[in-house]
Parts: C-alpha cells; sequence; structure tokens
C-alpha cells in the first residue's frame, strides 16, 4: 500500500504550479477554436486555410527559438532551487540578448523570402499561397515580440510563478479575440473597423501579444521579482552561458522536430487511406488532444519542480514529485480514455454527422484509449528529464519511438501488410508503451538525476 501512497502536501504544491498552466492552455485551445471561426466565417476557406499555412511556416521558427526558451528555464530553475541569485539572473539576462539576437535574424529573410518559403511546403493552391503571404508580411514583424514574450513566460514560470503569466496570456487571448471582432466584423452600430480582410488577424495577433509583453515586463522589473534584470547588464553578451543554454535547449528542440517530423509522416500515411479515414483521424486527434491539457500543465509544473529540488540537491523530492505526478497522470488518463470507449459515438457526433467517419472515428478512439496510461508516464516522465537537464535522453527515445514504431511499424501493418487503421493504430500504442517501459526503467535505475547543470557541466550528484 505504500507505493500508492501519496502525500497531500505535494500533490498541493505539483497542482500550485500546475493549475494555471492548465487554465491558460485550455483558454488557449478555447479561444483557438473561436478564432478558427471567425475568419473561416467572414473570409471563407482560403483566408482560414492562408492563415494556418503561415502560422505552420512560423511553427518551424518559433521550434528554433524554443532552443532558447527552453534552456534557459532548465538553468534559471536549477539555479533558483541552489538560491543562486546571480547566476539564475545571469543566465535570463542573456537568453533576452540572444532571443532578440536570433528572432530579427530570423525576421529578416521572412520578410523578404516569405512567398518562396511559402512554395515549399506541400499547397498546390495558388490563392491560398497569396493569402499566406499577406498573412505572414503583417505577423511576421511582430516576431520578436512573440519570441520575447514566449521567454519572458518561462523566465517567470522558472522562478516558481505561474500564476502571473497565466493572467498574461488570458489578457492576450482576449485582447486578441476582440482584435479580429473589431477588424472583421467592426463595432455595431457605429461602423467602425472590420472589412479588413485577413491583415486584420495578423494585426489583431501582433497587437495582443505586443500587450502581453508589455505587461511580462512589468513583472520582471517588480522589486519583489525573484531575478535582477537590469538593462544595462543585458547587453553584456557571454559566450560561456549561452552554450551553456544551448547544450540543453537544442536537444529539447530537435526532440519536438523529431516528433513532428514524425507525426506529420504519420499524417501522410493516414491521408493515403482515404478521406473518410483522414477525417476521422483528425477529429480523434482533437477530441485526444483535450485529454493532453492537464497532463501538459503537470508535465511542465514538475519540470520546474524537479528542476528547482535538483538545483538545491534535494533528490528524494525530486522523487517524490515525480511520483506523485506519474499517479495522477495515469489516473486521470484511464479516466479519459473510459471516456473514449464510452461516449466516442457521441463525441464525434459534434464534429460530423458522417456514419461512416463516426465508425471509424470511434474505432480510432477505442485504440487510442488503451494508450492513455503509457501517454500519462512518458509526459510525467520527460518533465522531470527536462528538468533535470537530461533533455538528450529524452530526444533519442522520442526520436527511435515515433520515427520506427508509430511510424515504420505503422506503415508496414497499416499499408503493407493491408491492416489499415488497426494495423497503424497498434503501432502507436506499441509506441507509447515501448517508451513508457524503456522511461520507466531509466527513471528507476536514479540515473536522471546525476546530471546537475548547477555547479558544472554533468556533476555527479549523491543520490539517498
Amino acid at each position: 500500500m505504500e507505493k500508492l501512497k501519496i502525500h497531500k502536501a505535494t500533490v498541493l504544491l505539483i497542482a500550485s504550479y500546475a493549475l494555471p498552466i492548465i487554465i491558460e492552455t485550455s483558454l488557449q485551445m478555447l479561444i483557438g477554436w473561436v478564432d478558427t471561426i471567425m475568419i473561416s466565417r467572414r473570409l471563407g476557406e482560403f483566408s482560414f486555410n492562408g492563415v494556418d499555412t503561415a502560422n505552420s511556416l512560423l511553427g518551424i521558427i518559433t521550434l528554433v527559438l524554443m532552443v532558447l526558451v527552453t534552456g534557459s528555464s532548465i538553468l534559471i530553475a536549477q539555479y533558483v532551487g541552489a538560491k543562486d541569485k546571480e547566476k539564475s539572473s545571469q543566465i535570463a539576462r542573456q537568453s533576452i540578448l540572444f532571443m532578440v539576437i536570433s528572432s530579427l535574424v530570423l525576421m529578416i529573410p521572412l520578410i523578404f523570402l516569405g512567398k518562396n518559403l511559402l512554395k515549399l511546403m506541400p499547397i498546390a493552391n495558388e490563392e491560398i499561397i497569396s493569402q499566406a503571404h499577406i498573412y505572414l508580411r503583417y505577423i511576421v514583424l511582430f516576431l520578436p515580440i512573440q519570441a520575447l514574450m514566449m521567454l519572458l513566460g518561462g523566465i517567470i514560470k522558472s522562478t516558481g510563478d505561474t500564476k502571473r503569466p497565466m493572467f498574461a496570456m488570458v489578457g492576450v487571448n482576449i485582447a486578441n479575440t476582440a482584435l479580429n471582432y473589431f477588424f472583421l466584423y467592426g463595432i455595431p452600430f457605429i461602423n467602425i473597423g472590420g472589412n479588413s480582410g485577413i491583415e486584420g488577424p495578423a494585426l489583431a495577433s501582433g497587437i495582443s501579444r505586443s500587450i502581453g509583453l508589455v505587461f511580462l515586463v512589468y513583472i520582471v522589473y517588480q522589486k519583489n521579482f525573484a531575478l535582477s534584470l537590469k538593462l544595462k547588464e543585458i547587453f553584456k553578451a557571454n559566450l560561456k552561458i549561452l552554450t551553456e543554454i544551448t547544450t540543453v535547449g537544442i536537444p529539447a528542440g530537435l526532440e519536438q522536430i523529431f516528433y513532428r517530423g514524425s507525426m506529420f509522416l504519420h499524417k501522410l500515411i493516414i491521408m493515403s487511406m482515404g478521406s473518410s479515414v483522414q477525417a476521422a483521424a483528425g477529429y480523434s486527434s482533437r477530441i485526444e488532444g483535450i485529454s493532453f491539457i492537464p497532463i501538459f500543465g503537470l508535465s511542465m509544473a514538475v519540470s520546474i519542480l524537479v528542476g528547482q529540488k535538483i538545483g538545491g540537491k534535494d533528490i528524494e523530492k525530486a522523487k517524490e514529485i515525480t511520483d506523485t505526478s506519474v499517479k495522477i497522470s495515469i489516473a486521470f488518463m484511464i479516466f479519459a480514455g473510459l471516456t473514449f470507449i464510452i461516449g466516442g459515438p457521441f463525441i464525434l457526433r459534434i464534429f460530423t454527422l458522417e456514419k461512416n467517419t463516426i465508425a471509424t472515428g470511434t474505432t480510432i478512439l477505442y485504440m487510442i484509449a488503451f494508450a492513455q496510461p503509457a501517454k500519462a508516464i512518458n509526459m510525467s516522465l520527460n518533465g522531470t528529464f527536462r528538468g533535470a537537464g537530461n533533455t538528450k535522453w529524452v530526444m533519442w527515445v522520442t526520436f527511435s519511438g515515433t520515427l520506427f514504431v508509430c511510424v515504420g511499424l505503422g506503415f508496414l501493418l497499416g499499408i503493407v501488410l493491408n491492416w489499415g487503421i488497426y494495423g497503424l493504430w497498434a503501432a502507436v500504442i506499441l509506441d507509447e508503451w515501448l517508451r513508457a517501459a524503456i522511461n520507466w526503467y531509466h527513471y528507476k535505475t536514479g540515473n536522471w538525476a546525476s546530471y546537475r547543470l548547477v555547479d558544472s557541466k554533468h556533476e555527479k550528484v549523491k543520490t539517498a
């Protein structure tokens, strides 16, 4: 029974970090749907696809910038745990400097070569490319603002404050929706705004992010903020600290590139199975994505907490936080899986009334349900490993599992052996459970806890 014991204080600690992140992510998804409805209904399918295409290109750029966000967040959390305010402040200041430089360097080719880059994407329709280019020309001007907003949000969270970034993002999302409505529909009765075209949503996103950045800057320059971000110190480059940040951040960035690349190949396999399967998979993926939000919040919270505990040499507390997170995550994902099994057909009817699509989607949700507990283990433990600075492990396990099992075996079973969706999602289930077993073994060995980034690179720490 001891193994099933959960410490109330640890649950409350995790919840205090995770709940603001969960609320923030949920609102982002909800308002994203509202914006999608407004753009598609007001401007039409081509404009919506144009926005989606431009954002896909920007998503690739964001992955590059996330190297700095992830690397600095992990290091700051560990130095905060070690109560080294000066070094954690140095890392924050250097990450701001290099984020400004990186975002400006990436912005320039997008301004001058945006249309050519869009043409490299698998889009046959010239109208979509044209709409995407108009949107991109406006939104790219706000790239440094978006980059700094991501970075400052990560820095603030790493100090243990997840509430104020949540309020900032809530404000950003509400402002974005209000401005979208203003540019697309205008203010009723007084005929101000409206009929802006696709540049309206781009300006709405840029202005709302600017508001968010102002709020985050206000937070970090409060006297009670945990770090010291003196403006004159920000512009003093320190390549040693940049190396420390990228050493941790690059594997985390590559992990996301490998994962998204594998999911893209997985989607191509789905598309080869016909439009009905593609639609069913898309709806099922959206439904499954909702269940990830609480686990994503837990994973981020655990990453921060474990980083702080590892930095403070409290390995046992880091393990207790991880164990508690895994138990909560598994319990939630079992509940989510049962919901998919019992309510799958009814949930799918929210999206479509096509009988074949509902039948296929129901089968997919049934199979996804069996992968949910493994997904919980992977997301929780990956949060722990990242917080400990063990990002290379997460990168290689993700790369091997998603590419060779999820995609490779999925192609063999689904296409070559003609098992269809059963073969493809059997590979998905196997991928999750194999990675869960490997990650769990790595966790139990305790090797993940022997990477303490505070004192020196890969310094061994005594684990009790």
